[in-house]
């Protein structure tokens, strides 16, 4: 069976990879069903359940796809739908319709809203994994996918945003953009146009994966090509029919440009905004600080380690020559590509400091960097090793730690929180700004049943 349009057939992968593949399944559904199990409902899940209701109650033709709450509703905007309804346009309408249609089937409760992710993770996993098949030999297979289920991915393998849910798309968008570059066949430049445009359509943070990619294809010198067959103009099609979409799809709302521009607005400022209730100068030294923190939190350090050596190496792998004993990766160049790609592409959300700021899951995108890098640095802390068996000691020694420094950071929740939310608790205030409100989590704050039936009628 073809698990990829390319030579990747399911029988040609090793027992061992689908033993390691169908462990981190058990390890992430385990961690889906404690997060399912967390208190509830929250803020969060009150805003993202009344989208989703909305289009299975009122039907598309209704809502046109438009996340739309009551007037009433603890949502700050100020776009109207109509005389009852409010409409949230931070977010695209693909997330919300499907978690429609798991409403349609599962009914009426909060734990629906948190099940859509996990089909989105499903496609993350996938899309890891054939990555990794494109890349890899089984042993680093194998490390790419225990790294994959870091804490990150495990504590918010039930949250509720599109802007964590889409890394799959990404992913498989960007791996659609390396066929082309290899094959030059003008169908996968199309396959990614269109990965992109339904990733857009998701979550408008899709454009992030954009200038890594930009950059590659300038190193690589295929600009001439796709200029030569006009492909170029592809992209400049698809990459301005995908804006020009959503701002005619917004324009039907009253305010609705407006107010997207003005939150793009307020994600680019310096300072906290009235948006999120919090006011206060950001320090930036310590909103550096804090994300180290954070990167160390929901990546453990082992993994940030082995990240740092996979990159030191490979770029020295890199410079070697192909007859090179010494040399471990013959596509090191490639990979220094990949990881670069993968790097940039969790910048543009980070470099949104007030979005990072009142959201805790501002590093997600690094997640598939963080994944690669750190399997390849496993494989050059390991390389010097000549016995088989102890380099299987020690490759399993890492990697069990790292699953258990996971899971047991996966599973301490605060109110429907996560880890970093202990660490909120801790601090007397929020490190990088200046009189904050401390109730920073208002989203994974636990609501009462009274609250929840008055806005859902559930």
């Amino acid at each position: 069976m073809k698990l990829w349009p390319t030579k990747i057939d399911s029988n040609e992968v090793e027992q061992n990879v689908w033993i390691a593949l169908f462990v981190i399944l058990i390890i992430y559904f385990i961690s889906v069903v404690i997060a399912l199990m967390q208190p509830g409902p929250t803020w969060k899940d009150l805003q993202v359940f009344t989208w989703m209701k909305s289009n299975a109650v009122y039907g598309l033709s209704f809502t046109k796809g438009y996340n739309i709450s009551l007037q009433s509703a603890p949502i700050y905007t100020e776009v109207l739908f109509d005389e009852q309804h409010k409409v949230y346009v931070g977010m695209p309408p693909i997330f919300m319709i499907i978690g429609s249609v798991i409403y349609s089937f599962l009914g009426g409760h909060y734990i629906t809203a948190r099940l859509v992710h996990v089909l989105f993770d499903i496609l993350m996993f996938y899309s890891v994994f054939i990555f990794a098949l494109r890349l890899f030999k089984p042993e680093i297979i194998v490390y790419v996918l225990f790294f994959t289920i870091s804490p990150m991915i495990l504590i918010y393998a039930t949250h509720q945003d599109a802007n964590t849910a889409q890394i799959g798309l990404s992913v498989l968008c960007y791996l659609c953009f390396i066929n082309f570059l290899e094959s030059k066949n003008m169908k996968w430049l199309i396959a990614t146009s269109i990965l992109f445009f339904i990733g857009f359509w998701t979550t408008y943070l899709m454009f992030s994966i954009l200038p890594g990619m930009l950059l590659q294809l300038w190193y690589t010198k295929k600009f001439d090509f796709l200029l030569k067959r006009k492909g170029i103009l592809i992209l400049i099609l698809i990459g301005t029919l995908s804006i020009l979409s959503i701002i005619t799809y917004l324009s039907f709302l009253p305010n609705g440009l407006d107010w997207l521009v003005y939150r793009f607005q307020v994600r680019l400022s310096d300072n906290i905004m009235p948006s999120g209730n919090y006011k206060g100068e950001i320090d930036i030294f310590k909103y550096v600080i804090w994300q180290l923190i954070k990167l160390i939190t929901y990546f453990s350090p082992i993994c940030i380690v082995l990240s740092i050596l996979g990159v030191i190496c490979l770029t020295k792998d890199n410079k070697r020559t192909i007859n090179d004993s010494k040399k471990v990766f013959e596509n090191s160049n490639l990979l220094l590509q990949v990881l670069f790609v993968l790097f940039t592409w969790g910048i543009p959300f980070n470099l949104m400091i007030n979005g990072a700021y009142n959201h805790s899951f501002s590093l997600y995108y690094f997640a598939p960097f963080f994944s690669f890098s750190s399997a390849i640095g496993l494989k050059y802390l390991t390389v010097e090793i000549k016995k088989d068996s102890l380099k299987k000691i020690v490759s399993a020694g890492i990697l069990c730690f790292f699953i258990l420094f996971s899971f047991s950071r996966s599973t301490l929740k605060i109110s429907g929180g996560s880890l970093e939310h202990v660490l909120f608790y801790v601090s007397p205030e929020i490190p990088f700004a200046k009189n904050p409100n401390k109730n920073v989590n208002l989203n994974d704050k636990v609501i009462s049943p009274d609250l929840w039936k008055k806005y859902t009628g559930e």
